[in-house]
């Protein structure tokens, strides 16, 4: 049994990373989910050093979200991210 079909019977509300089967994506919409987007989770802070030190100045922090939320959804950014997610709703 593959991914799409573990998750017909049991899932209302999906906020699941992209799954692979056969090392092949699957689309979430083939297990019957209405996609509201695919997002980045760490975006490209994953990559800055010694991001938790400035993560403690409040101005740094303010300034660094306001960057991630307008790249949060850009398609070619989301590939920066070592995590990204699709949320989505069963149909």
């Amino acid at each position: 049994m593959g991914a799409v079909e573990r998750l017909r019977p049991r899932v209302d509300l999906a906020l699941s990373a992209i799954m692979h089967q056969g090392g092949t994506p699957v689309d979430p919409r083939d297990a019957g989910f209405d996609v509201a987007g695919t997002f980045a989770v760490e975006s490209f802070a994953a990559w800055l050093p010694e991001l938790g030190g400035k993560l403690a100045n409040p101005e740094y922090r303010e300034l660094l979200l306001a960057a991630i939320r307008k790249v949060v959804q850009d398609l070619p950014l989301l590939g920066i991210s070592p995590h990204f997610m699709t949320v989505g709703r069963r149909s």
